[in-house]
Order: C-alpha cells, then sequence, then structure tokens
C-alpha cells in the first residue's frame, strides 16, 4: 500500500460535474456573481479571489439535465440563467463598475436563481423548440465523406513554436531533413503537421499511419479548416479508382494530402495503386504514431528518404538487414520496406512516446527534434490561461477540456520483481517483454494461449485490482475516489506480442473469480491472434466503449 495517501487525497479530485455557483462580496451590496465551472469549485473561487479577496460562496448548484436525473447526458451553462434573469428585469452591473470587471453581476437572490434553475429544468423537459440552449454529452458522430470548410481558429503560442522550428530548420542543409514532433495527446499533432506542410509548401504530403482509424481525424483537420484550402484529401480508395489520381489532382492545382496505413503497403509485390505514389517525388511524408510496434527502436532508422533509381527497396533484401525471429514483427518489417521506398524531401515523425526511438542516434542532432511538448507544459499553459481570462468563459480556453493528467508509475509485485531480477541475471534485454511474453509466439493456433510467467503476471493484476496487499502496488482499482468518479471505466492494456493479448484475455477470463473489480470488466482483444476485430473491426470495438 503506498505510503503517500495523504498526497494522493490530494492529487485526486475524482469526476467534477459542471456547476453553477453564486458569490458575493462586500465591494458590491445586494448582487450575486453568478458563474460557471467544469472544474472544482474551490479552485475557480481561488483564481477569483485574486481579483476579490473577500468573496463569499453563497450555494453551488449542479448544471445537469433533468434536475434529478440519475445518469444525466445534458446540461445547461450560466448563459441560460443570464437570460433569465434580464427576461425578468435583473440587469448586470456595468463591467466597469463590477468587481474584478466581471459582467455577471445580478441583482438577484439565491432564491432567484433557484426560480432560474426550475425554469430551465421545465423548458429542457418541454417538446422542442426551447425557450433554452443546451449542451449535450451524447455521442452523435457518423460518417461523414466531406467536411464543411469553416473552422478559422489559429495555432496556439505552442503550436506556432513548433510550425516555425520545422519551417526554419528546413532552411539548415547541415541538419537532416528528418524531424520528431515529440508531444502528448490533444496537443493537435494533426493540426500542426498540415500547418507544416502548408509552411514547407508542400504540393504532395503523404501522412503513413500504424492505426487506420486516425484517418478521420486527418480528413476533419484538412477539410474543415479555411487555412487549407486548395488542398485535397486522398486515400487508398482514391488510387485504387484511378491510376492518375495524384495527377489529375495536382494538374488541376490542388496539393495533395494522402492518407495510406502499413497495413495497406504490406505486402512482396507493389500494388498497382500504389504504383503512382512510388514514381512522384514527395514533398513531405509524415509518419504518425511513429512509435509503432515492437520494433519501435529500429522504426526510426528505417523510414528515411531512400533514392531507389526509380526501383523499390527489395522485400528480401531488407528482413535479411533487419533479422527477427517474432512473427509480428516480420509482418511489420514487409510494410516498412515499402514505406521506405517512399521517395520525400522531408520526413517528419509524430510521436507521444518516442522513448525508445530517442535512444538510437536518428536524431543525434538537436535541432531535428521541433518540439518536445509534455502533459505538464499544456496545464502549465492552460492554468495560465484562466488566471489571466477570469472574464472569459471556460470554454473560450484554447486548453478546455483538457483533463487534470494524474500519471502513476508502478513496480511490479514482489515475486515479479524478483523474477526481473532473474531475467536480468540471465542477460534478458528486455525484461519486462520476457515477463510478459506468451509460451508460444506465433500464428498456430494454441488453445489456450498463456504467459510464459502466468503467476507473476496474475499477482500484479490482483495487486492493482485490492485483492491482494502489496508494498509497491497502489490498488488504483479499489481507490474510493476512482470507483465514485468512475474514472476507471475502461482500461487500455499495451502488450508487447500478438499472442501476449491473447494470451491476457485467456487470464482475465479464467480467473475471473479472485479478482474484485476486472471480474466487472468486458474483455476486448483487438489486437492479438484470436482477435474477431480486424482492422476495420475496430469501429466496432470503439462502438463499444463509447459514452452511452
Amino acid at each position: 500500500m503506498t505510503k503517500n495517501i495523504e498526497l494522493l487525497e490530494k492529487i485526486i479530485v475524482g469526476y467534477v460535474p459542471h456547476r453553477i455557483y453564486a458569490f458575493s462580496t462586500s465591494k458590491i451590496i445586494d448582487y450575486l456573481k453568478v458563474g460557471e465551472t467544469s472544474r472544482n469549485i474551490n479552485v475557480r473561487l481561488n483564481e477569483w479571489k485574486k481579483v476579490v479577496p473577500d468573496l463569499r460562496l453563497e450555494k453551488y448548484w449542479l448544471a445537469s439535465l433533468p434536475k434529478d436525473g440519475e445518469n444525466p447526458k445534458d446540461f445547461f451553462r450560466d448563459y441560460a440563467l443570464h437570460r433569465y434573469f434580464k427576461e425578468h428585469g435583473f440587469q448586470p452591473k456595468k463591467s466597469f463598475e463590477a468587481p474584478g470587471s466581471s459582467k455577471e453581476f445580478y441583482p438577484v437572490t439565491i432564491n432567484d436563481v433557484e426560480k432560474g434553475i426550475d425554469t430551465i429544468n421545465v423548458d429542457f423537459g418541454s417538446e422542442p423548440p426551447r425557450h433554452y440552449s443546451y449542451l449535450s454529452i451524447e455521442d452523435n458522430s457518423c460518417v461523414i465523406e466531406h467536411y464543411i470548410r469553416t473552422e478559422n481558429f489559429k495555432p496556439r503560442e505552442n503550436q506556432r513554436k513548433v510550425i516555425n522550428n520545422i519551417v526554419e530548420v528546413s532552411k539548415d542543409k547541415n541538419v537532416n531533413k528528418n524531424y520528431l514532433l515529440f508531444a502528448v495527446m490533444r496537443f493537435g499533432k494533426t493540426f500542426v503537421s498540415l500547418e507544416a506542410a502548408k509552411g514547407l509548401k508542400s504540393k504532395l504530403t503523404v501522412v503513413v499511419s500504424a492505426k487506420a482509424d486516425v484517418k478521420s481525424e486527418w480528413q476533419k483537420n484538412l477539410e474543415s479548416h479555411k487555412d487549407f484550402e486548395g488542398y485535397v484529401f486522398l486515400t487508398s480508395d482514391s488510387l485504387m479508382k484511378s491510376d492518375t489520381a495524384i495527377e489529375d489532382e495536382l494538374n488541376r492545382g490542388n496539393k495533395i494530402v494522402l492518407f495510406l496505413t502499413l497495413q495497406d503497403l504490406k505486402g512482396r509485390d507493389t500494388k498497382n495503386k500504389h504504383k503512382q505514389l512510388f514514381n512522384k517525388q514527395i514533398d513531405l511524408l509524415i509518419i504518425d504514431e511513429s512509435h509503432f510496434g515492437a520494433r519501435a527502436q529500429s522504426y526510426g532508422q528505417v523510414i528515411q528518404k531512400v533514392k531507389t533509381d526509380g526501383n523499390l527497396t527489395s522485400v528480401d533484401a531488407y528482413e535479411e538487414q533487419y533479422q527477427t525471429d517474432d512473427v509480428d514483427d516480420k509482418e511489420e518489417v514487409k510494410a516498412l520496406a515499402n514505406v521506405k521506398s517512399i521517395n520525400a524531401e522531408y520526413t517528419l515523425h509524430l510521436s507521444g512516446t518516442p522513448y525508445q526511438i530517442l535512444m538510437g542516434n536518428e536524431f543525434s542532432n538537436p535541432k531535428q527534434i521541433v518540439g518536445k511538448v509534455q502533459f505538464e507544459d499544456i496545464l502549465e499553459a492552460k492554468e495560465k490561461w484562466f488566471q489571466d481570462n477570469l472574464n472569459e468563459p471556460e470554454w473560450k480556453n484554447p486548453y478546455f477540456g483538457f483533463p487534470q493528467m494524474v500519471r502513476f508509475a508502478f513496480d511490479c509485485s514482489e515475486d515479479a520483481e524478483q523474477k526481473i531480477a532473474e531475467l536480468a541475471s540471465e542477460e534478458k534485454k528486455s525484461q519486462l517483454n520476457e515477463l510478459f511474453g506468451p509460451m508460444f509466439n506465433d500464428k498456430i493456433k494454441v488453445d489456450p494461449s498463456k504467459f510464459k510467467h502466468e503467476s507473476y503476471v496474475l499477482n500484479t493484476l490482483k495487486a492493482l485490482d485490492g485483492g491482494e496487499l502489496s508494498d509497491n502496488i497502489f490498488p488504483i482499482l479499489d481507490y474510493e475516489k476512482i470507483k465514485e468518479g468512475k474514472m476507471a471505466q475502461h482500461i487500455v492494456m499495451v502488450l508487447p506480442y500478438k499472442a501476449s493479448c491473447d494470451a491476457m484475455s485467456y487470464l482475465l477470463q479464467s480467473n475471473k473469480l479472485e479478482f474484485k473489480h476486472l471480474c466487472d470488466y468486458e474483455i476486448i482483444n483487438i489486437a492479438g491472434h484470436d482477435t474477431p476485430f480486424n482492422n476495420r473491426g475496430n469501429i466496432s470495438a470503439l462502438d463499444k466503449i463509447k459514452i452511452k
């Protein structure tokens, strides 16, 4: 059990629903500041205390709809209350007369606020069209063939810095034209990469990803933003429909972003649809999720511009160069051989976890690392915006919705640590991969698939689950705030081999009765040999974890 439980109590807040709050101050009698927050009430009030030191919290309310619903998916904003106030004759104090220059001080009482909330709830329950507007967390996503170009936001300060770095380093003839953008999720790597392509004046940009499901994100960014007027989005299907798809768009004066997957590029023989790509000089090659797979360290080494005089790199020679006994790796090597054949002027690698890549010498020149953005950098910028923009609605924060990250690093269970020490003494280079390694790592059906060291993996899971006490592992799934806030509704396990995924699925199912919490989870295996989800089927897997 952790020795710092008091510290965790302060750090882990749990689920925070959207709220309306009202505070008073002696600086303006008979007025209440009525606002909203999606964060902890005390956090928001402490920000206001810097400009209104004597503020007093009068009351706060859930902004969820309906008010008494068990699992509300809709909520109202303070705008609805402000509209109600004005319609009932309560006009706000002018901002230049109000404490903190706020526009939200109204001559109302707590009773007035609650009447407004009741009115809004009644309106919400009526048939549309409703008088007030509401927001919903329902996922109404659908497949979109093309997006409407309406977005016109500017890059954030940290994004602009990365874009400028890429453009500037491209002018330096002493720096390899192979770059790495190391940035965490939600930074906006897709948008930044497209802005960089524009800055580099790229006419033909190729995006290669190991994850087919990111295609829609690239398409949405390109087609919905006004900055990318004159760009067209092509896919593997576009190449299939026309042998001259790329040339046709270039002749029309359009610039191209072509999205392909590693899976599509697999194969010893060049697919006819790809010939029009390999015969072209690519301006910019973007490798999305460049840390892909078990061969993350070699991934960065092999996806480089190679001049082949029109001849594709031999897959046989490539496999010989990167010998591996692992079946998963062999499949990836075949794909990488074809990716390597793409002749690009510039290559930009995108990754949130490039640690193994950085262990190599591919990016030995610091200038090649065009951006390094950690969670702490974004959270710091998010909090600074709140401090500097007290009178702006929270949702205008460019980082609004970026979660407060709490990251845990665990030792393994005590017996697993001893086993890792043994593996190290046996000169096993990757002890964790060995610990979570399967008994058989091939496509031959072995029923059931099991871990080599199953008991050690099981004991580690039991400790995380709270069913077995450990001095090394905090029982995160058994922690009250985690349970109350439903903060572990979904768990993603990343394992070293496909067969390890099958082994984990078997272990969780066969030991279900030994868990306190893991027994309640549905197991979705999307990466094993036995998975019912192929690359297209991953969409179905995502459907299973959507908020209902």
